[in-house]
């Protein structure tokens, strides 16, 4: 769960950055948002429900 609180911490920083290192917002938004829910169904017991 450390995992996904810290990829959307960076995420979200990265989205703060935007006009400085010149990447998309909606673009961080989907790969931080990808890798969350990569995260979350790979550390689960049982990811059928997912």
């Amino acid at each position: 769960m450390t995992s996904i609180i810290l990829v959307f911490i960076v995420g979200y920083v990265l989205i703060t950055l935007e006009h400085p290192i010149h990447f998309s917002k909606t673009a961080t938004a989907l790969i931080t948002g990808v890798l969350c829910w990569t995260i979350y169904i790979l550390s689960v017991e049982q990811p059928e429900p997912v």
